[in-house]
């Protein structure tokens, strides 16, 4: 009994083994960026005279919004990100003294190559988003931010200010 089995189990191995080979190539393609990002704030955001209990908007494609050229490597992809206040301290009074600032989904936009807000893409500065420098000759990544400012009716008079800070990350 015990050799009818093996004998059956050699019968049901195959006659002969053959390896199957395929083999493909692919291409490998790094892109190193060179040269470091630089900054040209050209305009601050501005809302000029604000009427108590009157929030006024500043549009990003508008004369008074902030508007900041950034100059890298041609065609690199980059995450723009900005750390926004939400209150704008009274810089002529006593500490405490703020007005709401706010900023929408469509707060802020980004242009490659050209200084031109009207064709920008616009996003909400709020969270991260990734933008692209131009190709050469051009490789500069322009930006854009407005926002709303909102005082109350009884809000203190004097000059409001505060700090945005936009960092820029090669991808």
């Amino acid at each position: 009994m015990t050799r009818f089995f093996l004998i059956l189990l050699l019968a049901a191995l195959p006659a002969g083994v053959h390896a199957q080979v395929a083999a493909t190539t692919t291409q490998v393609t790094a892109n190193v960026i060179s040269g470091p990002i630089t900054v040209l704030s050209i305009r601050n955001l501005n809302f000029g005279v604000v009427g108590l209990g009157v929030a006024k908007t500043v549009p990003y494609a508008n004369a008074s919004a902030a508007k900041v050229q950034l100059s890298g490597s041609s065609n690199a992809f980059a995450q723009i990100t900005f750390t926004l206040p939400t209150q704008l301290p009274n810089i002529q009074a006593l500490p405490g003294i703020n007005m709401p600032i706010s900023f929408g989904a469509g707060s802020a936009a980004w242009n490659r190559d050209q200084d031109n807000a009207g064709a920008a893409t616009a996003f909400n500065p709020a969270g991260p988003v990734v933008g692209r420098f131009g190709p050469p000759p051009r490789p500069w990544l322009w930006i854009y931010l407005g926002g709303t400012v909102n005082p109350s009716p009884t809000q203190a008079p004097g000059i409001y200010q505060g700090t945005i800070i936009l960092t820029i990350t090669y991808l």
